[in-house]
């Protein structure tokens, strides 16, 4: 098939390019064919059961403390807590033999008017 139709409106453009050599680098080319792509890797029963073992350990250990040892081997925010405990506790005692003093002071002044 030509495309040389004289009667055609539209007529071809030729571009006048001078030759340029082209140099292909050998270190650029690939030596080796690439490996193929990874495929999607499943995790294997033993892996599960590994993962599964490590999560139930962990449930486990944290119930097991939480039940057995914390009170052996209390956290830094739990002994915190104790102290403030301990001082509210000495404190509401101290409040409370005031106000005994207090009411056994005023029954005193009551009896004396």
């Amino acid at each position: 098939m030509s495309n040389e139709n004289p009667e055609s409106p539209i007529k071809p453009q030729v571009i006048d390019l001078d030759a340029e050599d082209v140099i292909v680098d050998n270190a650029e080319a690939p030596s080796a064919p690439l490996p193929p792509a990874a495929s999607k890797t499943f995790i294997s029963p033993t892996k599960w059961l590994l993962l599964a073992a490590l999560l139930g350990g962990t449930v486990i250990g944290a119930w097991v403390y939480k039940d057995f040892l914390s009170g052996y081997l209390p956290s830094s925010e739990l002994l915190a807590a104790q102290s403030r405990i301990d001082t509210l506790g000495a404190q509401t005692k101290t409040l409370a033999e005031q106000v005994a003093a207090i009411s056994s002071a005023s029954d005193h002044l009551k009896s004396q008017a």
